[in-house]
């Protein structure tokens, strides 16, 4: 199987049209520098992008929103654009090809997109939908389908990050089963511990220790973790001695 290639940087830029929240607009380049992501446009911002609350929202990443473009319609702002891809909070009329967050997430894509998002209080018009190549819209509880705005772009862009890298790689450290040697070992050792406090049949232990062996199979001991329940065993074996 051949391996995703990763999205850059460059390929996803951000649209936010008409944010009317100064502290959304940092909130949003925040989360965009937290999974990667540089690009930020705004169509006619109600709120000041180099107002004071929005810096300070942005923290570090307040340089995207130094170097975010502004535009007067939707349409310039995603016309070099080959793929746009607008969000949605609900469902519409409109003949639009619906996907969900992780749908859109993992699918192949080594194109130059925009995410677009609307304005805090409505969402993207028809309009602006209808510009769109596909609309993502977020799964949430029927009782209270809405999210902020920088809510809504931290999840999209945690989708894309977590699609185009092997977070497991990068974050959690491999962990490797021990050999069959070290684990038959293992077996042995805490056989003859259990024996010695009674809790094996001393006539047929087997039949007890081959659902103890499934367990511990299950649980994919790495050394580290064998070593450890082997200074277990001594101690039992210690004590009974």
């Amino acid at each position: 199987m051949s391996k995703r290639k990763p999205f850059s940087d460059k390929q996803i830029t951000v649209v936010l049209v008409e944010p009317k929240q100064a502290g959304n607009v940092g909130a949003c380049a925040r989360a965009m520098m937290n999974f990667g992501f540089s690009e930020l446009r705004l169509v006619n911002p109600l709120a000041d992008p180099e107002s004071r609350e929005c810096l300070e929202r942005a923290m570090t990443a307040a340089p995207i929103i130094q170097r975010a473009e502004i535009f007067d319609s939707t349409k310039e702002a995603v016309a070099d654009c080959r793929q746009v891809i607008g969000t949605s909070a609900r469902r519409r009329r409109l003949r639009l090809n619906w996907l969900t967050t992780r749908e859109w997430g993992t699918q192949k894509n080594n194109q130059k997109t925009a995410l677009v998002f609307g304005p805090e209080e409505r969402g993207l018009s028809n309009a602006d939908l209808l510009l769109c190549d596909g609309v993502v819209t977020i799964p949430m509880a029927c009782k209270f389908p809405s999210l902020n705005l920088s809510h809504a772009v931290t999840v999209l862009l945690y989708e894309l990050f977590f699609a185009r890298k092997s977070i497991k790689a990068d974050f959690i450290p491999e962990r490797k089963p021990a050999p069959s040697e070290k684990r038959e070992a293992f077996y042995d050792h805490l056989q003859e511990a259990l024996l010695s406090v009674g809790f094996l049949n001393p006539n047929s232990p087997h039949i007890a220790m081959q659902e103890i062996r499934n367990i511990f199979a299950r649980a994919e001991l790495d050394a580290r973790e064998v070593n450890i329940l082997r200074g277990l065993c001594r101690q039992i074996l210690n004590k009974t001695k």
